[in-house]
């Protein structure tokens, strides 16, 4: 549905400029692999948005709202070696990877208590083991750190890696500590299209809500805010509640309501597209608050 509103979007501009006549370049971008390899992070080292002035992009959901913003996402995978031994025969031989796994896990259970609000930590066990009569020798995991801060994040990832070397002076484990290159920026909308959005989509018949917080979820859309005016606001597939990344989510994106509600979010779009490329006033509002924001 991200992909149709964009193709839909960047179709009607392009009929526009051509039949009256104006000047400007719209460009659709596929963006391979958005939360699980972030592509984007990739696309904007190579050069993507060079020539680019301002970029944008919808999302399924099952309200209509405004860019509320997003946090800055690290991924880090741990590792844990130990030495395998008969769990009942010979346990004073073996040196316990699980055991170092679950004091890490401790450890981010009480340290998240302690988190602000616009912070979030939270991760999955991968490989935990293989036979209870095994002392596992190996475990591993992967975590998510995230925040609306970019700055804070990064003193986040300093004291995620003390607690896993703490974990291995508890255990007697070594371990593996890979800090993945694929990191999103938290993003701050741009609030002059912001607005734009929720008038055209007001004007198309939609309840537009404007959110009273800061998202939480992550996205790369945030490497490409920070460096050129955009936003990443949201359009309703569903006339019920539905949560993000479920089931019913995803019958909801196959249903005629939530087609129609993406044409309109791709006609919002086409509309901001046409007043950046043909008002020089909107255009110079954009990149205002662009440069008093990020």
């Amino acid at each position: 549905m991200i992909c149709g509103a964009a193709l839909a979007a960047g179709h009607a501009v392009k009929q526009y400029l051509e039949q009256h006549g104006r000047e400007g370049r719209v460009v659709i971008f596929g963006c391979p692999a958005e939360e699980g390899g972030s592509g984007k992070v990739y696309m904007q080292q190579a050069g993507a948005l060079d020539d680019i002035g301002a970029v944008m992009m919808v999302h399924p959901s099952q309200n209509t709202q405004t860019d509320s913003g997003c946090t800055a996402k690290e991924e880090v995978v741990v590792e844990f070696f130990g030495k395998t031994a008969h769990a009942a025969a010979a346990p004073e031989r073996g040196i316990n990877a699980l055991d170092a796994m679950l004091m890490l896990f401790n450890a981010t259970s009480c340290w998240r208590q302690q988190l602000p609000e616009d912070a979030r930590l939270h991760g999955v066990i991968t490989d935990g083991g293989i036979v209870p009569n095994v002392i596992p020798d190996y475990t591993r995991a992967r975590f998510y750190l995230r925040s609306t801060s970019n700055a804070y994040l990064m003193g986040m990832l300093d004291r995620f890696k003390r607690m896993v070397e703490a974990a291995c002076l508890m255990t007697g484990c070594t371990h593996k500590y890979d800090h993945l290159t694929s990191g999103t920026k938290s993003r701050a909308p741009n609030c002059v299209m912001n607005e734009r959005y929720r008038q055209a989509m007001e004007a198309l018949g939609q309840q537009v809500i404007i959110p009273s917080r800061g998202g939480r979820g992550s996205t790369d859309f945030g490497n490409f805010a920070t460096v050129r005016p955009g936003i990443h606001p949201y359009f309703s597939i569903s006339p019920t509640p539905v949560t993000s990344h479920s089931v019913e989510i995803t019958a909801a994106a196959n249903s005629d309501y939530g087609r129609e509600n993406m044409l309109r979010a791709a006609a919002a779009m086409g509309d901001i597209a046409l007043a950046y490329l043909t008002d020089a006033t909107f255009r110079e509002a954009v990149q205002a608050d662009f440069d008093a924001t990020v």
